[in-house]
């Protein structure tokens, strides 16, 4: 029996390129192989807001000049008609993992690219009783474009378990009398914050090493990953230090 070979479309958020593919029916792709350097994976969708000049349906490779890149600051942007135009929404997303992707013959596929700069960004802080000195809450924040996701948490990571919080997200955070947002963070306006609120009772012990592994699921399953390691020695105020880093640090 014959098989006609897959062709389709694979469009960046990012700078509005467009790459074509052909593969053998049947096959399996991995759509988040492609992502631009410098970008996290966002999922994927069937229409993208910032296409305003790519035709659909007669897709076509290489730069579609005039479309509008992605860049993660806002949920939608200004027309020429001064309308709202969402970027991207959740009813035009796929749920079938990017990584293992079916493509349909002659389809094209809108990429939506996080970036790095602005994505996923931690910034911890903390509370502690000015009496005894010591840590009664500690918070986990770090910045996301905005609330497109399956499941936004972080895991407590010791050597001996593994603890996974669920983050809210919220546009700003009030700590004491200072106001954070994710220019606070980033250097730049717009986005959202994804907050968890870390009670003493639900962190490791004194004289502990614990990683904070932030992750970000997308609609289709896929997880994007920042991380920190924190040391603490007596959870007072000037016992504890942090360390960010861009791979899972190891906890010796």
């Amino acid at each position: 029996m014959h098989y006609s070979p897959i062709t389709f479309f694979i469009y960046h958020s990012s700078d509005c390129t467009v790459e074509k593919f052909i593969i053998p029916q049947g096959q399996a792709f991995d759509l988040t192989s492609l992502v631009k350097e410098g970008y996290f994976y966002g999922g994927y969708f069937s229409e993208y807001g910032g296409a305003v000049n790519y035709d659909i349906d007669n897709p076509q490779e290489g730069k579609i000049e005039g479309d509008l890149a992605y860049d993660g600051s806002s949920l939608y942007y200004k027309d020429e008609n001064d309308k709202n135009v969402r970027w991207f929404t959740k009813a035009n997303a796929y749920t079938e993992n990017g990584s293992i992707l079916m493509p349909k013959d002659n389809s094209t596929y809108f990429m939506r690219e996080l970036p790095k700069e602005y994505t996923l960004k931690q910034y911890n802080e903390y509370v502690y009783n000015t009496n005894t000195n010591q840590i009664t809450n500690f918070y986990n924040l770090y910045t996301i474009d905005n609330n497109l996701y399956e499941a936004i948490s972080a895991n407590i990571i010791t050597s001996d378990s593994t603890s996974n919080f669920k983050h809210s997200i919220h546009p700003s955070f009030t700590f004491g009398t200072t106001k954070i947002t994710p220019e606070t963070i980033t250097g730049r306006s717009g986005g959202y914050l994804a907050i968890y609120d870390f009670t003493r009772d639900k962190l490791p012990g004194t004289n502990s090493v614990f990683s904070i592994e932030n992750t970000a699921t997308t609609l289709d399953g896929v997880n994007i990953h920042s991380y920190a390691k924190v040391f603490t020695n007596d959870w007072t105020n000037e016992g504890i230090a942090i360390e960010r880093s861009d791979t899972m640090p190891t906890l010796d």
